[in-house]
């Protein structure tokens, strides 16, 4: 018995030196119910960061508890070596090292996706962030944010996954030196969702080669993503590769990608140029969704810089480009290789130069094109130069090519106020950039010295005369017309009185045309006015047309019949010369006094009374 007493009391023993053991273990990290490592310090997030390395198995999540202070001068303490998702649950990270990132990432193939991350500075005058000391440590991040960090994530040349930033803010609008919001030279980067970056500092935004804009999970809220570039002066771009970027070969394009449902809203005060390229590989821009840019400087803003094989531009069928900068679209720093822009059917695009003597198009090459498809509409503007150039060298010629007739529309300034130019054809049309060489002989105008001094060139989908209504899917033309009187407002010697729509009842008539010779007539009739079944007539049972046409104040009112053939022709293209507002549109608003009156005298039976008005629109002025 008393051997069986040792032996129990020796188990016992060994299992209060296990727990003792898993206590000590776990200290470094709390593992929560959904598996997920929750961590409140840099000993926790390196204690975790070897648990998540050496599981070969899933993809693990570690989640901040609080504001975290690494010492990042350490790297290897902070490496990920496999796939790993973050949640930053609002809060920072910040370290005692500036001008390095947080975390290496070395595992070929590892994905990173970091969640609701809140890295920013708290005000104008302070460039630093408030967190809480850590662990009895004298580290805060007042040490940590003066100068900025170079991103959060560095993935090495070998890591060739994707890091995915979702709903996160890096905003350091006040450190200039060593802030550089991304540096993944191995893979692509996603911005999903809501995501705000703000930097002042004097690196690139980026260094990667593929950058994606995703909309969030949530279609009823897709997210903005926001880039703002505060620094003015020229450091390779605000994207370049990177001196280890993992680009080999022509067929792995350097990328931007804004994905249908996303929005990329961008804005720049950068003297230099977007992307700074590589030697021999091509660049790609693909917008499905919308891409927004402008850039502020003051100064000539290129738009790439280095020896890209070629640069292509898509826009879906979805997608809307608008892109405000200071420096030529189609032109480059030492680059020669083809342009070719894409835009398919429903597409906007909205390229402007706003620089002052700015033109979309600088040195050209044959190889460059602009391929519209049915565009919703295409313009192409400069602030103060023509559009697409002056040369007219015979190899630096852009070519603009349509897959169907457009309507091309020239204007002396960018604001395309002053239309001094209509074009339409009849078939595809291929023009050389308003370089003097003429138009496809399907178009019935060809002043190629006015479309070479265009300031803005606006392509759309021809029309044709109709409605604007039926042509922009608005609901405006008026539907719905009043007007009331007593005896007490006729006057008593049986003369007729115009009775004015009743207050409010305004109306507009729109007719669209964009044919190169405008032509049309907009007629109404009146079926008889009935109440109750009975028509409108005078004492003594004459049937009565009460409705009249006034266009302006003093003019004599014209008839309104309730006989079809007699309509009566109340606006024609030709009152609207030299009035039109934009080249195709066509439209005026009568107050309650014009436009559709009633003409009463006291003979008139009282009653309220009812018709339906038809509005006719003929080709050809009647």
């Amino acid at each position: 018995m008393k051997n069986l007493i040792i032996k129990a009391l020796i188990a016992l023993l060994a299992l209060v030196s296990l727990l003792v053991m898993t206590e000590h273990v776990g200290h470094a990290y709390t593992v929560q119910a959904d598996g997920s490592y929750l961590v409140t310090s840099g000993t926790d997030m390196t204690a975790a960061l070897k648990v998540t390395n050496a599981n070969a198995s899933s993809v693990d999540t570690i989640v901040f508890a609080n504001d975290i202070y690494i010492n990042n001068s350490t790297a290897s303490n902070y490496t990920i070596s496999r796939s790993t998702n973050i949640d930053f649950a609002g809060h920072a990270v910040y370290g005692n090292d500036h001008g390095l990132a947080f975390f290496t990432v070395t595992g070929a193939g590892s994905n990173i996706y970091v969640k609701n991350m809140n890295m920013q500075s708290t005000s104008s005058s302070d460039t630093k962030v408030s967190c809480p000391t850590e662990n009895g440590s004298s580290q805060t991040s007042n040490t940590g944010y003066s100068r900025g960090y170079y991103g959060v994530f560095y993935g090495v040349k070998a890591t060739t996954g994707t890091l995915t930033y979702e709903n996160c803010t890096w905003s350091f609008p006040n450190t200039p030196t060593f802030t550089q919001a991304f540096w993944w030279q191995g893979g692509h980067i996603i911005l999903k969702g809501n995501n705000n970056i703000i930097q002042l500092g004097d690196q690139e935004l980026a260094e990667a080669y593929a950058i994606e804009i995703q909309p969030s999970d949530d279609p009823d809220n897709p997210g903005v993503t926001t880039f703002q570039e505060l620094y003015k002066s020229d450091y390779n771009g605000s994207i370049a590769p990177g001196v280890n970027s993992n680009m080999s070969s022509s067929s792995d394009p350097m990328l931007l990608r804004v994905a249908q449902g996303a929005t990329l809203n961008w804005t720049s005060a950068r003297s230099g140029n977007i992307w700074y390229g590589t030697s021999g590989i091509p660049l790609l821009w693909d917008i499905q969704g919308t891409f927004n840019y402008q850039n502020t400087a003051t100064t000539k803003h290129d738009v790439f810089q280095n020896t890209m094989s070629t640069f292509t531009l898509n826009i879906g069928s979805q997608g809307n480009m608008n892109f405000k900068g200071t420096g030529p679209l189609f032109e480059f720093s030492s680059f020669s290789g083809a342009v070719v822009m894409n835009a398919a059917d429903g597409a906007n695009v909205d390229i402007e130069n706003n620089l002052s003597a700015g033109v979309i198009t600088g040195t050209a090459t044959a190889a460059d094109k602009i391929n519209l498809g049915n565009v919703a509409s295409a313009k192409f503007a400069a602030s103060a130069a023509p559009v697409f150039g002056t040369n007219t060298t015979a190899n630096a010629l852009l070519t603009i090519n349509t897959t169907q007739s457009m309507r091309s529309t020239a204007y002396a300034d960018q604001a395309a106020t002053n239309p001094t130019l209509y074009m339409r054809g009849n078939g595809a049309m291929a023009m050389k950039g308003g370089y003097g060489t003429p138009w496809s002989s399907n178009y019935t105008t060809a002043n190629m010295t006015t479309l070479s001094q265009a300031q803005a060139h606006v392509f759309s989908y021809p029309q044709g005369l109709n409605f604007m209504d039926s042509v922009y899917g608005t609901n405006t033309w008026p539907t719905n017309f009043g007007w009331s009187a007593t005896l007490f407002d006729l006057p008593k010697d049986g003369s007729k009185q115009l009775i004015n729509r009743d207050n409010g009842n305004t109306m507009t008539l729109g007719i669209y045309d964009d044919r190169d010779v405008p032509a049309w007539t907009l007629s109404a009739s009146v079926t008889t006015m009935v109440n109750d079944g009975k028509r409108i007539t005078r004492n003594g049972g004459q049937e009565l047309d009460p409705l009249v046409w006034v266009p302006s104040q003093g003019a004599t009112p014209l008839q309104i019949t309730s006989t079809a053939d007699t309509a009566t022709g109340v606006l024609k293209s030709s009152d609207f010369s030299g009035t039109i507002p934009k080249a195709s549109d066509y439209a005026i608003t009568y107050p309650e006094n014009l436009g559709l009156l009633a003409a009463l005298d006291n003979s008139m039976l009282a009653g309220d009374y009812s018709g339906t008005i038809t509005w006719t629109l003929n080709d050809g002025i009647q």
